[in-house]
């Protein structure tokens, strides 16, 4: 065989009439073409090339400068470059973040934090690279400030059981025991030269959202000395001074307290106190300043500022830009297949729960319950489409989207094929929130004002309906008949009523007043009731400890008549003694005689009409013995002897799983026919090959499966039969190929097997109107015996049963039974949909969709989810993203003026910098910068494809406090709470555990202690499991240890 391509001889894989084909000799058989295109699309997809590149400098982060060099970190890695700019080179890289690299004092060695080991510690590597030093062990992070001497100072998180506030130490780079500096708060700090002077911050909101803050939390510098341990508070400024670095006797720091506000860098003179502003930006902050030497010792101060790199040299005051150059290629930002089975966020149920439409990752997808494939119904990078909702006919999938730069409302065929259209085009606020018509003409969505409105599919017509006074989302309920819509709205005192909108009048009609808080209306299914929520039920519950009274769980049920002339509920019923009246005349006996022959007729009748059952088809329509006795004699009706679930056109496509790159999705028409021999012949007709082939095989009626082979492919392709859709399923190469088809004719046109549309019985009962009377309405509400509870979700199942949600756990209630006080489901959830049908529901179980009965019997049962894989392109979602918070801010912030802020202006502005982005931290660093400039607290930013960090090793903790003595690591202090304090007792305080304070620990698990690292070295991996400590009254381990 000539080298080339190789040719493949293993069967599989090949639908039918799908040939194999040779790429080397022989006949192309159409699989193979398929296959060598599906290869070719996949592999095709353009890579990312790089050279060389100069990134914004804003993604510079935390820069330092030595006489020589500038570290930084870009991209989740440490670099270094000349002092000068140019080439940079990689200097570590670590998974996850590192943060604060630093220079010794000669710039021969760089300090830094990371995570190599699993956890954030502090770490040294040489400058000219080699084997990082792990410094610190403690199980929680460190946040490094710099270099002293040969000593590294840093702020320790929760090092002694005090929270989010931190404290100051100090670390040998050689490794030991942390030494505490006298301050009972730090966070920012630099020590002076001579060793004596600390200049720091008690607290420190550096990096956080919260540009120009003034309050509480606004830092002041403070300078302490170390030997006199005098302190003083060196800054007034009520917003924002941090960052100190020393300079001979000069402090440096950052302040915002100029005439624009923004941080810029100023310096304080310790020999007569006065502060000066040093830099004047009035555009962008100063941010992440670092000092070195200079190059003749006169001192410079390196900073990001806006796009640039700058250097501020002390003597001359004059700032200069450096230029960098990032080498190699960028990973992070390739294409590349991800599974978003794992992100799946709002969901819908198609009409007869067959399938159910998702979000994920941006993308609406439709998963079947059991059989068939995910699709991707969307499939487009850097938009984001969200919120699907299935129409009650089963056709259509609608969706948001900001294809057009804001979210419009989109719908498309459930299928996928066809052309989507757009509903909206107003370009406004968020929208959210839909819900059909059970008819499907109508469509609800949500504005972010709680503005309610109204689409007519067909003309595409929009009415608004009603606005919410708190902007809350209004919760609704259609009637069966489509005319009438029920609906919660928030009143003035803040308690919602129930309303009914009439969409035909045009006209809102008051069910409640509010004097409760009503709310989740749903009406029935035969349009008799309609159920709501209401917060009636004060019973107060008395607190033993502070002497207040609470009062829990108000809720109640409640069933409104919806016409004055209905029966009674739960009528109550009397026993009473009958007799048979004696007959006195002879025409009463006759009477008589006659209504007993009118019983026996009666049951006579019921005989009958069992039999007469036979004559009825499946959808309960009469059959005639004459029906038959039209049919021309000479023909044979097949049908008549077995049911044919084959013969027709079938529509479908293939989808291929396990290729290298992206597929295309491929259609396919299928034309069948089968004998009454259960033989199958018919054409494949495919879209992309363009040529119709024969095909031949059986249907096997007790299997419910069609095999089909084809001339060039004798092996069978297997399909599975489900009312009118056929799945089927070849494997080969690692590749799977799926065939989904639907029957023309049956099911609905999402691929659900008969999931959409109503019988003829339930068009004819949703087409009887339903009658209001709204006199008195309110006052013919009936409590239900459900009891009290925290109460939501309600509607109604294809039984009529009302389904709600408890407490979080599923229950039924059937107001027709008058012993029903509600039925636990036995299952919890915290919201669920129904389907159209009211047979099923769906709900969130994990990061997967669970379909189940919709009352109780049963169980869950997960939508598949194999095959939600797309290719992303990360620069593409960070746009997007970026956008996304940015309309959110703009949408939802509390005031319509932005605080002030050209909102717009700010977009342009931090948008220049996303090219340059690198990892989703570098987009969250982005977004936090933007959001701050709002100037506003508690507006954060966090979360997405974070690089892994290097996991996380437990460390154990013994709830004391070591110190080095003679050579020995000993227990300075025990920590032990009260005596009646039991849960805060440490390991050492527990009954029965000899030891003390003053002891020395000698060794754990039997390993003596390194004394060259800090005694939680010797704790790695402990947390959890029984620890052995060797301790000794001396620091000898010898036959006195015990």
């Amino acid at each position: 065989m000539e080298s080339g391509l190789p040719c493949s001889t293993r069967r599989g894989l090949n639908p039918p009439g799908f040939h194999r084909y040779s790429f080397n000799h022989g006949k192309q058989t159409m699989i193979s073409r398929l296959l060598g295109l599906l290869f070719l699309l996949a592999t095709l997809i353009p890579g990312h090339l790089s050279m060389g590149a100069e990134p914004h400098a804003g993604m510079l982060r935390s820069p330092d400068i030595s006489r020589d060099h500038i570290v930084f970190s870009y991209a989740n890695d440490l670099w270094t470059v000349s002092r000068d700019g140019g080439e940079a080179r990689p200097l570590a890289s670590p998974p996850g973040r590192e943060e604060r690299p630093r220079f010794n004092h000669d710039g021969s060695r760089i300090a830094f934090a990371g995570n190599y080991d699993g956890g954030q510690d502090l770490y040294v590597i040489p400058t000219t690279g080699g084997q990082p030093f792990r410094v610190t062990h403690h199980p929680n992070r460190e946040a490094f400030c710099d270099w002293s001497g040969d000593r590294l100072l840093f702020a320790g998180y929760d090092y002694q059981g005090l929270g989010q506030d931190l404290k100051l130490y100090t670390v040998d780079a050689e490794g030991g025991l942390p030494r505490e500096l006298p301050v009972p708060y730090g966070a920012a700090g630099a020590i002076h030269g001579n060793g004596a002077l600390l200049a720091y911050t008690p607290h420190s909101r550096d990096g956080r959202t919260w540009k120009r803050y003034r309050g509480g939390m606004a830092s002041d510098v403070w300078i302490m000395d170390l030997e006199g341990l005098d302190a003083v508070q060196v800054t007034d400024w009520e917003g924002t001074d941090t960052q100190p670095m020393w300079h001979g006797d000069m402090l440096y720091y950052l302040s915002d307290a100029g005439p624009n506000h923004r941080l810029n860098l100023w310096r304080y003179d310790l020999t007569n106190g006065t502060r000066t502003q040093v830099t004047n930006f009035d555009q962008f902050d100063v941010l992440w300043p670092s000092i070195g030497p200079g190059p003749d010792g006169g001192g410079e101060i390196i900073f990001q500022h806006g796009a640039d790199l700058m250097v501020l040299d002390i003597s001359s005051g004059a700032i200069r830009t450096v230029e960098v150059i990032i080498p190699g290629d960028r990973p992070s930002v390739r294409h590349r297949r991800i599974e978003t089975n794992d992100s799946i966020e709002n969901f819908a149920i198609s009409p007869k729960g067959k399938r159910v439409a998702v979000e994920a990752r941006g993308e609406i997808w439709s998963l079947p319950s059991e059989h068939g494939v995910a699709r991707n119904m969307t499939n487009t990078a850097g938009i984001a489409e969200r919120d699907p909702m299935w129409s009650p006919d089963g056709r259509w999938i609608t969706y948001f989207s900001d294809e057009s730069g804001e979210y419009e409302l989109y719908m498309i065929q459930s299928d996928g094929k066809g052309e989507r259209r757009q509903l909206t085009t107003d370009a406004g606020p968020f929208k959210y929130s839909t819900e059909w018509s059970p008819d499907s003409k109508k469509l609800l969505y949500t504005g972010k004002a709680g503005d309610l409105h109204m689409i007519d599919v067909e003309s595409g017509e929009r009415r608004h309906v009603v606005t919410d006074t708190y902007a809350q989302r209004p919760s609704t309920s259609w009637s069966h008949d489509s005319m009438w819509l029920a609906y919660d709205r928030m009143d003035d005192n803040g308690m919602s009523s129930i309303w009914i909108y009439d969409s035909e009048g045009d006209e809102h009609h008051r069910i409640t007043s509010p004097m409760f808080s009503d709310s989740s209306p749903a009406f029935d299914r035969e349009g008799e009731y309609l159920y709501f929520t209401s917060g009636r039920t004060f019973r107060p519950e008395y607190s033993p400890v502070d002497g207040t009274f609470i009062y829990t769980e108000p809720g109640n049920l409640y069933a409104v008549p919806l016409r004055n002339d209905m029966d009674a509920l739960w009528t109550v019923e009397f026993d009473e003694v009958e007799w048979d009246e004696e007959e006195e005349e002879e025409g009463d006996e006759e009477d008589g005689d006659e209504e007993e022959g009118d019983e026996e007729g009666d049951e006579d009748g019921d005989a009958h009409d069992e039999n007469d059952g036979e004559g009825h088809d499946d959808n309960g329509d009469e059959g005639h013995e004459d029906d038959d006795a039209s049919a021309p004699s000479g023909l044979f009706d097949l049908s008549l002897l077995f049911d044919d679930p084959i013969s027709g056109t079938w529509n479908g496509s293939v989808e291929i799983i396990g290729a290298p790159g992206e597929v295309p999705s491929i259609s396919f028409t299928m034309v069948l026919e089968m004998e009454e021999d259960y033989s199958v012949t018919g054409t494949v007709s495919i879209d992309m090959m363009g040529e119709d082939l024969d095909v031949e095989g059986t249907w096997d009626p007790g299997s419910g499966e069609l095999s089909l082979t084809n001339e060039d492919d004798p092996e069978p392709t297997i399909f599975k039969v489900e009312g009118d859709t056929i799945v089927g399923e070849r494997s080969e190469e690692g590749m799977t190929m799926i065939m989904t088809a639907t029957r023309e004719g049956g099911g609905d046109s999402g691929g659900g097997g008969g999931d959409g549309g109503d019988s003829k019985d339930e068009k004819k009962d949703k087409d009887e109107p339903v009658e209001i009377h709204f006199e008195d309405i309110e006052s013919r509400a009936v409590l239900l015996p459900t009891g009290v509870g925290s109460y939501g979700n309600l509607v109604v199942n294809d039984s009529n049963e009302l389904l709600y949600l408890r407490n979080g756990e599923l229950h039924t209630y059937d107001i027709t039974d008058s012993e029903d006080t509600g039925s636990s489901a036995n299952a919890t959830m915290g919201y669920f949909e129904l389907s159209a049908d009211g047979k099923k529901i769906a709900h969130q179980r994990g990061s997967s969709v669970s379909i189940r009965n919709a009352g109780s019997g049963g169980k869950a049962q997960s939508a598949r989810t194999r095959g939600m894989v797309v290719v992303i392109d990360p620069r593409e979602e960070w746009v997007q993203i970026f956008n996304d918070v940015w309309r959110t801010f703009r949408d939802y912030f509390y005031v319509e003026n932005m605080h002030g802020v050209d909102w717009e202006a700010v977009r342009v502005q931090y948008a220049a910098m996303l090219p340059d982005v690198m990892s989703r931290e570098d987009l969250n660093h982005v977004i936090g910068e933007m959001i701050a400039e709002l100037n506003v607290g508690h507006a954060y930013r966090g979360g997405g494809d974070m690089e892994p960090g290097g996991g996380r090793i437990p460390v154990g903790l013994l709830a004391a406090d070591f110190e080095l003595a003679d050579g020995a690591y000993r227990f300075k202090t025990i920590h032990t709470g009260g005596p009646w304090d039991s849960d805060a007792r440490g390991p050492l305080s527990m009954p029965g555990v000899d030891v003390h304070e003053g002891d020395y620990l000698l060794a754990v698990n039997g390993i003596p202690l390194d004394m060259t690292k800090d005694p939680h070295h010797a704790f790695i991996g402990t947390a959890g499991p029984h620890t052995e400590l060797t301790v000794s009254e001396s620091p000898v381990l010898d036959e006195e240890a015990r």
